[in-house]
This record gives structure tokens, C-alpha cells and sequence, in this order.
């Protein structure tokens, strides 16, 4: 049997391994490295440090995978390759032979050799250990020097500024990136770090590190003889090729292994690929070392193609690269350098406010499109590999520049000022005449508010929940005669109630004695056989409201508006100065390290509480009767009666949904999608679940959310619900025909064109909590692959048993018999409702946020979710497309998808995600560090067709 050893488990090494197996090697395959036991995307690293994910979050693979896929690995470092004898010399001191060897170490910070730049707090970031170093240099500090430039250098500044650390930036350049960004492009990037707080400082070269206690870094020195204090030293300089383990080997190296186009090295059996390597002939238009994420991707894919017996050669196509500044996306495909090259013409453009842009190249003899740079918005990556590998003129690229967007719907369009400032700029090149698509896109940490915010939050809670113990109870005649209007019920309670009338309970006392007399005569009634007799209502509840003195019934308006006052008021002050002075982009600084949303002591209490408060919703309300009695004054204004639990809730309910709501607006603010689609859940919450049912009921009509859907709305048809639909005459037949074309024709329409998304994140009241209030829980949805099994199994199952229920409803309804094969319907009904109605819906849906997520329920358990997403899976033009090859596997998209998908598995190998589970909120778009992902709506050609990434044209499907 051949073993093939490989060393190192990057990007590079690990994608080499994959496809191996995927094209059908079975031999040994062994990967060693020293910096962690399983592969992790080390673009994440800035990711762990801000707090948006942890060090699980980056591992694309499940630890399952590697021993499943047979793949050995060896955690420890190779001290030494003897290529005479086909071995490795480890640090541990085994020796590992090998048949045949890949070399795919990566790469190493450059270092200057300054004196002084061995001492404590100054480092590079390029590995875990890097990372971990970093969080131990950087506790507790108040500046840092930044030396270098380039994407190291602005991914360690966004990292220190999200700790509040000050950040000076020392460029030796006259602008930022020199020899990779035009000038126009770097001062609008310098611009911008600067609203970040990142002190950047040009022409500054340093030259020494001084310590005052000569351990740790005290202050930089630069060759102008100026001296900046820094407690921490980040040294940004740019990469080397990981090879000082090859000194002493046979292998040919110069800055790199040194390779020809099949990755072959100077020694036989030997291959090398990754940031490690150089090439001797590098393809056309392609540097001798490329040390970049997709193209070590690429070299191991094509390596696996070549030891798989097919003959190629390395040729990843056209150049492409995205990173980004802060907030600032950037793509670039084809070549557009620093300097303008003597056979090019150059067109810039950059809006006037916004930090959008786009640097395009062409030849000026011919018009050949040669590159383009572009900021603040998205291109499609397909698009302009197809144009640059076919020669296209510059005046082709632009006349179809509208088919190169990439942005997420309801984005600001540019394409119309873009072409429109290029044909002014060059009237003479001619372009094509575009005809019209055949539709239109629908639209073109704290401070003092903050604290008296939180102070005026917790107090109004703080009041709530004290109200609970500030009644007392008593029971009289008068009350049990005008509560119980059921005259058989009265006469059988009312000699049991009298032991208790005059006394002055505590509200346990009071509703344990209540329940007592009634257990106690229905006890009797069974004893007897008198089954009929059996009182079923509750009058716990009215009775004990009946019965309650304190200051909730003596001023009622006063308390609700205190607590309303100072909960809403506290809430928007606190929300109105969250990212006040940052730009616009994503905020999920700290996630991982807060309590209240990692599942610390405070989320765990909060999911305690409101798992609590739906258990006495439902089942027990009567011991939340001063919480009901608050709204008193609300429900006798609107409609002449007391409020009940249910409108209490809704009111809480739609509170929380607005307020939250308004929490989005300025997280998602350079987001229209997400603008638009929060703006539209708060309106269907208010008006369609809130106030018409209200008016509906004023006006004696069935009191129903018109939106909501069966199954999910499962007491659609039960008898008391037809009924009430027929009693009411035309309306209420209207209604009840208005909720079966919603079944039958509403749905699998509407998700045919737009996806689930149009009711699970747009409509549905279940999905506006979630993507408000428990927006900040989205990332501890669990995306294992277990995870997913179950849930298959576990909402496919809701689903058939509300089918099943239904069934059994109208067979009862329509034959008056309730036995079905021996069982009751009444039975089925009743084991739904607290299973799946109570228990699933109410106290876990939302209780568990802060333990699994905001869409537990949606995912695992709701019926009319598993309807949608049937159809959206196997018939539906929506889809998540991704933007060619340009994932880095960083995992943003996966930690922050709330329905649990593993995004990030599709997304690096280019294809459509069009799971069924999926809500379409758009967030895994909003994340993507460089701009992969987009919702799209189109035919269905190619939407379960294996998609090819593009960069690489040697792929194979992934």
C-alpha cells in the first residue's frame, strides 16, 4: 500500500487530501502539523479575537471527518526531511517514511532584524499560536504600533480597535498598500481607517524597539529619530515561504520549494504546494509566489487531479483576490497596478459621499479589458473571468456591467453612474445597446445614555416582576356567586369555598386552596360514577382575579405606565446609542465573550425566565394575575372588558418585535435587504396579529390573524373554528376561504418565486421575534451534521402529525363520531396542543434562545416551515448563489446562520445552497467578509447542477 505524507494542514495541504479521496484514492494519506490537531480556517483568526466566533466556529470539518474519510493525522513538527532514505524526522522523535511527499507548510511573518525586536509584545499574525500569543500581548493595553502595511496590517488594526486599544500605523510608503493599490484607491482606504480611530502615519519608516525594563517593547523608534510609545508591536511586513526545515535537505528552494507546472520539486516523489512554493515557470499573468488563500486552494485540488493519473498542469486563470478594510469590501479581478503601466488607459470612479469605487485598466491600442478594482460593492467573479480569459473590450465589459452586480437585494444601485461617468470620460469607445431585463429590481461600548437606559430597563423589570408579590386575596360570597355563573357548579363549589371566605391570603395559599375544593368535589363525582357532573372549567383564574387587593388593582394606569414607560424608553435609549459613532457594517464585536449571548450565567437566566414565564402563560395564569390586571384599563377602553393573558402577551409580544426591531435598523443599516425585511415583520406584527384581530373582535367577527397559516395555525379546523367562520355569514366565510387558498395555492406560489422567505422571515410572527429579539442569539444555532439529521426527522414528523390531527378533527367533524381506531380525536388534539402548541412553540421556541439559537422552533418543529421548505427545496427559483471561488472558508457564514447550515460547505465549493431549511434572511450574506454570497431569484437551470469555482481551470466538482 503507498503512503503519502503531507506536511502541513492548511488550506492547501487539507483541499489536497479531500480530493484524493474524492477522486477515488484509497492508499494511506498521513497530514502532520504543529500548530493544531484539525484543520481551522486561518482567515478567521481576526474573528476569534473580535469575539464573533470561536475556535470551533473556524473548523469546517467535524473532527468525525478525518478518520471517516481515512484520513491519518499527526499532531507534531517535522524537524527534518531525508529525502535519501524517504523519511521525516519529528520534534517528538518518531520517524514517519513516506512513498510520496507533499510539502504544503505555508507561510511565516517577515521579521526586519531590527535591534530590539526580540522583545516581549511584539510579534507577527499568521497562526493559532500567533493568535494565542496576541491575546496574551494585548491584555491590559492601552496603545499598539502597527508596522507594515497591506491586509495583515488592517486586520490586526480592526482587531485591537474592537478592544478599544489605540492603534498608530506606521507606513513606509507614501500611501497605504503601495505596491498593490492606485493611489486614488488608498487614500479613500486611509480615509476610512481613520473613522476607525487608527492614527496612520506615512513616510514613517521604523528602525529600532526600545524596552525601559529590557523585557517588554516601551516605544518605536523611526529613522526620522521620532519616538511613539507602544505596549504592543505588531510587525505586518508581508509573508515568507514556510521552508527553514529544508535547509539541510536536498530539495531545491530559492525563496520558495521551487516547482514546474505539475508542483515536481528537484526531488522525485516529492511535490510541494501552497504559500511555500515558487514557481519556476508561473503561468501567464501569474507572480512566481502567490501567497493567497484561493490559490493554495487550487494547487491541492489540482495536485490530487494529477497523482489521480490525469495530465494537466497547474493553471488557475485569471487573478482574483477580495479582502476587506473595516467595513470596506474589496474585489479585485484580472490586473489593475499600483502604477498605470505605459500600454494602459485607466478609468476611476468613486461616489461623492459613500465609500464605493471602482479602478478599471484596458489597453489603449486595443481596448482590452485588462482589470478591475471595486469597493463597497459586489461583482460577479464569473462574469469577469469569462471576460478576461475571452479578450473582451472594455466598452463590451461595460455595456453589460448591470449583469455583473453581486449586491444583495434592495442595495443601492451604481452601475447607471458608473457607465455614465465612463462614457463621459471616453465618448469614443463604443459600446453595446442594452436591452431592458424583463423585471425590475423592487428597490434600487456604553456610555452614559446607554447606562440610564440599562438603570431605566432594569427598573421597569425590576417593578414587573415585584407586582407578583404585592396582592393579597380574599375570597367572599358576593365574588364566588358573580364568578361561577354555572348554577350546577356554584351549588358544588360554594360549600367548599366558604372555609376561605373573609381570610386574607397570600396568592399561593389562596390558589392552593381554590384548586384543593375543586380537586376535591370532582374527586366525589368520579367516586360515584357521576362522570357528567365533572366541572372541567377553570375558575381559578377569575376567581382569583376577583379576589386580589394591592396596589395593581388600586392604580392600575399608573403602574403599567410606569413600566412601560421606563422599559420602552430605558430600551430605546440604550438601543439608540449602540454604534453610534462607528460606520455602517457588521456588529458582532464581543458576541462570543458575553454572558447575556454565549450562554453564560446572565443567558442562561434569561432563558430560565422566559421558559417560566410561558409555563404560567399557559397553564398557570392565574399566578400571573397582576401582570394580566395591568392591562385592564387598555382592553375596558378598546372593547368594555378585562384583559385576558393572551392580550397581555401580544402586547408584550409586538413590543418586543418593534423595539428590537428598531435595534436592527441600526445594526443591519447598510443592509436594504435586512431594512426592508425587519421594517416589514414589524408592520405584519402590529397590523395583521395585533390590531385587526382587535377590530375584528369589536365588530363580533372571528378575532384571527388573517396571516397566519395551517399547520401552523393547527386549530384551523377545529369545529369550534368552523363554526365560528359559518356563524359569522359572508365575512367569516370569506375568512375561512381566504385561509384554505393560502394553503393550497398562497403557499406553494409565492415560495415558487421568492423561496420560504416571504412568510419565515418577512410575514410570520414566530420569525419576527426571532429575527429581533433573538437576533442576538442567531450563532449558537448548532450546525453539526447530527444537528441536521435530526432535524429532518424531528419537523418532517410535526409536520405528518398535524396532518394527522387535522384529519382527525374534520373526520369528527364531518361524522360526529370521535373514535378513530381507538382513539379519541379529542386525545390526538389535546396531545398537539401541549406538545407541539405549548411545549415546542411557546416554552422551548423562545426559551431557548439562549441555549440553542433563535430558530429552534422554526427549524426543528414547525410545520408549516417543513411545508415551505418542500417546496422551496424541490421547486422554487430561490437560492443562495455563491460569487465563484473567492470563499476563504472563514465560517462567518455558518456561526451566524440561525437555521444551523453549515453555509460555509457549500460556499467553498461554489455551490447553490438551496436547503429547505433555509429562511432566506440574508445575514450569511451580510457577513461574508468578502462578499461570496448573494440571494438570488432566477430559472431553475443549474440550480442543483454541481457548480464549478471558478479560478481554477482545472476544477472538478467539490
Amino acid at each position: 500500500m503507498e503512503k503519502i505524507v503531507i506536511i502541513g494542514n492548511g488550506i492547501s495541504g487539507v483541499t489536497f487530501a479531500r480530493f484524493m479521496r474524492k477522486l477515488g484514492y484509497r492508499d494511506q494519506l498521513i497530514i502532520i502539523s504543529s500548530e493544531t490537531k484539525h484543520f481551522f480556517s486561518r482567515t478567521a483568526l481576526m474573528y476569534i479575537y473580535m469575539g464573533h466566533m470561536e475556535y470551533k466556529h473556524t473548523k469546517p470539518y467535524e473532527d468525525f471527518f478525518w478518520s471517516e474519510n481515512n484520513i491519518d493525522l499527526v499532531y507534531d513538527h517535522v524537524k527534518k526531511v531525508n529525502t535519501d532514505n524517504k523519511s521525516l524526522k519529528l520534534e517528538s522523535g518518531e520517524q514517519i517514511s513516506y512513498d510520496k511527499l507533499v510539502i504544503a507548510t505555508g507561510s511565516r511573518p517577515n521579521f526586519f532584524g531590527w535591534p530590539g525586536e526580540g522583545y516581549e509584545g511584539i510579534q507577527g499574525l499568521y497562526s493559532y499560536q500567533d493568535l494565542q500569543k496576541m491575546e496574551k500581548n494585548t491584555e491590559g493595553i492601552k496603545q499598539a504600533i502597527i508596522i507594515g502595511g497591506g491586509l495583515i496590517g488592517v486586520e490586526m488594526a480592526e482587531m485591537l480597535r474592537t478592544r478599544d486599544i489605540k492603534v498608530t500605523f506606521l507606513v513606509r510608503e507614501s500611501h497605504f498598500w503601495g505596491n498593490v493599490l492606485p493611489e486614488e484607491e488608498a487614500q479613500m482606504i486611509a480615509d476610512h481607517m481613520r473613522k476607525h480611530h487608527v492614527d496612520l502615519r506615512f513616510n514613517t519608516e521604523a528602525c529600532e524597539c526600545k524596552s525601559k525594563n529590557g523585557k517588554r517593547v516601551s516605544s518605536v523608534l523611526t529613522k526620522k529619530g521620532e519616538e511613539f510609545e507602544a505596549d504592543f508591536v505588531g510587525i505586518t511586513a508581508g509573508v515568507s515561504p514556510n521552508i527553514e526545515f529544508l535547509k539541510d535537505s536536498n530539495i531545491e528552494t530559492d525563496k520558495g520549494v521551487l516547482i514546474d507546472e505539475k508542483f515536481r520539486t528537484s526531488v522525485d516523489d516529492i511535490y510541494a504546494i501552497g504559500d511555500c512554493v515558487q514557481h519556476k515557470n508561473p503561468p501567464e499573468g501569474r507572480r512566481n509566489i502567490e501567497q493567497v488563500w484561493y490559490t493554495g486552494r487550487i494547487m491541492g485540488e489540482t495536485l490530487a487531479q494529477i497523482l489521480t493519473g490525469k495530465n494537466i498542469d497547474y493553471n488557475p486563470g485569471p487573478w482574483f483576490n477580495s479582502a476587506k478594510f473595516f467595513d470596506i469590501e474589496y474585489q479585485t479581478y484580472g490586473m489593475v497596478n499600483s502604477e498605470k503601466q505605459e500600454n494602459e488607459n485607466r478609468f476611476y470612479w468613486k461616489h461623492p459621499k459613500n465609500n464605493v469605487a471602482v479602478h478599471i485598466a484596458f489597453d489603449k491600442n486595443t481596448e482590452r479589458f485588462i482589470g478591475i478594482n471595486n469597493f463597497g460593492i459586489r461583482l460577479r467573479h464569473e462574469f469577469f473571468d469569462k471576460k478576461i480569459k475571452m479578450k473582451a473590450s472594455v466598452g463590451d465589459v461595460m455595456s453589460e456591467l448591470k449583469e455583473a452586480t453581486f449586491d444583495p437585494e434592495f442595495f443601492k444601485s451604481y452601475e447607471d453612474e458608473i457607465i455614465s461617468e465612463f462614457k463621459t470620460t471616453y465618448p469614443e469607445i463604443e459600446m453595446k445597446s442594452q436591452q431592458k431585463p424583463w423585471y425590475k429590481k423592487i428597490l434600487h461600548n456604553m456610555n452614559t445614555i446607554q447606562k440610564i437606559g440599562i438603570i431605566a430597563f432594569c427598573s421597569s423589570l425590576a417593578i414587573f416582576i415585584s407586582l407578583l408579590f404585592s396582592s393579597s386575596f380574599t375570597l367572599t360570597s358576593e365574588i364566588t356567586k358573580n364568578t361561577i355563573d354555572e348554577s350546577s357548579h356554584l351549588e358544588s363549589l360554594y360549600p367548599g369555598l366558604e372555609k376561605i371566605y373573609g381570610r386574607q391570603l397570600g396568592k399561593l395559599e389562596f390558589i392552593s386552596e381554590v384548586n384543593s375544593v375543586k380537586e376535591s368535589v370532582n374527586q366525589q363525582f368520579k367516586d360515584k360514577g357521576e362522570w357528567d357532573k365533572v366541572i372541567y372549567t377553570d375558575y381559578t383564574l377569575s376567581l382569583t382575579r376577583a379576589s386580589l387587593s394591592g396596589p395593581v388593582k388600586s392604580n392600575t394606569l399608573l403602574w403599567l405606565l410606569a413600566i412601560l414607560s421606563l422599559g420602552i424608553i430605558g430600551s430605546l435609549m440604550y438601543i439608540s446609542q449602540k454604534w453610534k459613532n462607528q460606520p455602517a457594517g457588521i456588529k458582532n464585536d464581543h458576541l462570543m465573550f458575553r454572558s447575556m449571548t454565549n450562554r453564560g450565567v446572565i443567558g442562561i437566566a434569561l432563558g430560565i425566565f422566559l421558559i417560566l414565564f410561558y409555563i404560567f402563560l399557559y397553564k398557570l395564569p392565574a399566578y400571573i394575575i397582576e401582570w394580566i390586571m395591568l392591562f385592564d384599563p387598555v382592553t375596558m377602553l378598546i372593547k368594555g372588558e378585562t384583559a385576558s393573558q393572551w392580550f397581555m402577551y401580544g402586547f408584550f409580544y409586538t413590543m418586543a418585535i418593534l423595539i428590537m426591531g428598531i435595534r436592527m435598523f441600526k445594526k443591519y443599516r447598510h443592509s436594504n435587504y435586512q431594512l426592508l425585511r425587519t421594517a416589514s415583520v414589524m408592520f405584519f406584527q402590529v397590523s395583521f396579529a395585533f390590531i385587526i384581530p382587535e377590530i375584528l373582535y369589536i365588530l363580533n367577527l372571528p378575532s384571527v390573524d388573517l396571516k397566519n397559516i395551517w399547520p401552523l395555525d393547527y386549530t384551523f379546523f377545529f369545529e369550534y373554528r368552523i363554526n365560528e367562520y359559518i356563524e359569522s355569514g359572508t365575512i367569516g366565510i370569506w375568512m375561512m376561504v381566504w385561509g384554505i387558498i393560502l394553503i393550497i395555492i398562497g403557499v406553494p406560489l409565492l415560495t415558487y418565486f421568492y423561496g420560504k422567505r416571504w412568510y419565515c422571515s418577512w410575514v410570520c410572527g414566530c420569525g419576527g421575534l426571532a429575527e429581533t429579539l433573538g437576533d442576538p442569539y442567531r450563532h449558537l444555532s448548532d450546525k453539526s451534521l447530527k444537528s441536521w439529521k435530526i432535524e429532518r426527522v424531528l419537523v418532517h414528523s410535526v409536520l405528518v402529525f398535524s396532518v394527522v390531527m387535522t384529519g382527525a378533527v374534520l373526520y369528527t367533524y364531518f361524522t360526529g363520531k370521535a373514535n378513530i381506531i381507538g382513539i379519541s380525536s379529542y386525545d390526538i388534539r389535546s396531545w398537539y396542543g401541549f406538545g407541539i402548541g405549548f411545549i415546542f412553540s411557546g416554552a422551548i421556541g423562545t426559551g431557548f434562545y439562549p441555549f440553542m439559537g433563535n430558530r429552534v422552533w422554526c427549524r426543528f418543529g414547525c410545520p408549516l416551515a417543513a411545508y415551505l421548505g418542500l417546496v422551496q427545496r424541490f421547486k422554487s427559483r430561490f437560492r443562495i448563489t455563491t460569487n465563484g471561488g473567492q470563499c476563504i472558508s472563514c465560517g462567518n457564514c455558518s456561526t451566524y446562520c440561525e437555521m444551523g447550515i453549515d453555509v460555509r460547505w457549500y460556499a467553498q465549493r461554489g455551490q447553490n445552497i438551496i436547503r429547505s431549511s433555509c429562511v432566506g434572511c440574508g445575514v450569511c450574506s451580510s457577513v461574508c467578509p468578502r462578499g461570496v454570497l448573494n440571494l438570488e431569484v432566477k430559472d431553475g437551470k443549474g440550480r442543483f447542477g454541481d457548480k464549478v469555482l471558478t479560478g481554477n481551470e482545472n476544477t472538478v466538482s467539490a
